[in-house]
């Protein structure tokens, strides 16, 4: 039977585009969903400076919540 109801998982870095919308937000209890990201880069350009800062700059994102009182979790 319907009850016009619904729950969703969303990523932290959309939810500011959930905040102003007539939806409540609620924080998932204990250990925080994550999620592995790869990069697909062509053999030997590993090593490129362009992609060494892209990496750092990644990792340093995925280690500061998006938004404030959200832990985030990252895997280095």
């Amino acid at each position: 039977m319907e009850a016009g109801r619904g729950v969703a998982l969303i990523p932290r870095l959309v939810r500011p585009l959930y905040a102003h919308r007539d939806l409540a937000l609620l924080t998932t209890e204990g250990a925080p969903p994550s999620r592995n990201v790869f990069a697909a880069v062509r053999a030997g350009s590993e090593a490129d400076p362009v992609l060494t800062a892209l990496r750092e700059e990644l990792l340093s994102a995925a280690a500061s919540p998006a938004v404030p009182g959200t832990p985030a979790t990252p895997r280095r």
